[in-house]
């Protein structure tokens, strides 16, 4: 006679391993960007505030990967506003049982542990020194994200180059850094519908000199351009992504769990690594660091959109040699 296993519940299950703590994803006050894009992309995240916090990270690292501490003060303001939220519950829920203690409730509750844990760790990291404004963040927040979008357009230039300029069968040159800055002054002095960057400006103006795009916004972000370039083609809400934040000052936090739209995003910034920058010459390829992306993401490929005439009219004396003839490309 077979007789049933006992003690076979559920509760047998092995347990659930703890998530690793905020103080993983940095050494010393350097953000692990990478590291915390194979956690985001693995299985989600599942303590309170985890995935938000590490997607506000990522954000802000490829806004601005040379301003650690404007990464660090985004943290430790989102992870207060959690906190926050959680006390006013708990304060709430003790002021009905006529009890106090919500700040030592909010410290030891389940619920919070991780967050509660993340903003002691940012407030050891010497986050609180010297924090602006709620107000003051917002705004560089879409001051960095406008100078990302702009770095994008760099990026955009030498992908069109590559793709429509390279490839008509005539030799009009390779695509370069120096040139595609020339090309996107170009394009914004004509207003150009295929810039990102002219959408939303900077500081209100658009930025028009190829030497300000070249020292203020592209050698700062060197380590995130193709991010940078992801940004101004992913959608989201019917809007490229970098004129979402740029418009309101708010990082997307909820795309931090939806697995698919996450990997689309970060697959854009892998296709534009492997198949956009080796374009460049063998010196702006070197000042280029590679961001190592896990291994099971897949790169997304897509097509940049075509110059018009009018805007080849502006570009060409920069970005090919006088061998072109007119038409649109």
């Amino acid at each position: 006679m077979r007789h049933k296993d006992q003690n076979t519940s559920s509760n047998d299950a092995p347990p659930k391993p703890e998530p690793a703590p905020l103080s993983t994803y940095f050494v010393k006050d350097r953000f692990l960007p990478e590291k915390a894009v194979e956690r985001l992309l693995s299985e989600p995240p599942s303590e309170y505030g985890e995935a938000s916090i590490l997607m506000t990270g990522l954000m802000c690292w490829i806004m601005a990967p040379e301003k650690p501490e404007f990464l660090k003060w985004k943290l430790l303001d989102f992870a207060e506003r959690l906190l926050e939220r959680e006390r006013k519950k708990i304060a709430k829920s003790l002021y009905k049982k006529r009890r106090g203690g919500s700040d030592f409730i909010l410290m030891l509750a389940p619920r919070t542990k991780w967050v509660y844990a993340a903003f002691e760790d940012l407030v050891g990291r010497g986050g609180l020194r010297e924090i602006p404004s709620r107000e003051e963040l917002l705004n560089t927040t879409i001051k960095q994200m406008r100078y990302a979008a702009y770095a994008g357009d760099v990026v955009s230039a030498i992908h069109r180059h590559v793709s429509h300029v390279s490839q008509k069968g005539r030799k009009y040159g390779r695509a370069s850094v120096r040139k595609s800055h020339g090309v996107v002054e170009k394009l914004l002095q004509c207003k150009s519908p295929l810039l990102v960057g002219n959408e939303i400006g900077v500081s209100g103006k658009p930025v028009r000199k190829a030497e300000t795009i070249r020292t203020e916004i592209w050698a700062p972000r060197r380590a995130t351009v193709a991010w940078c370039y992801a940004l101004n083609v992913f959608f989201l809400d019917n809007l490229p992504l970098a004129v979402k934040v740029a418009e309101s000052g708010k990082l997307p936090k909820r795309l931090a769990r939806d697995k698919v739209k996450l990997a689309n995003l970060a697959g854009i910034a892998l296709f534009v690594q492997e198949q956009v920058l080796p374009h460049l010459p063998e010196d702006a390829k070197e000042a280029l660091p590679k961001f190592e992306y896990p291994a099971s993401l897949k790169a997304v490929p897509f097509s940049p959109t075509e110059y018009s005439i009018e805007e080849l009219a502006h570009i060409l004396p920069v970005s090919v040699d006088h061998r072109w003839a007119g038409g649109s490309v």
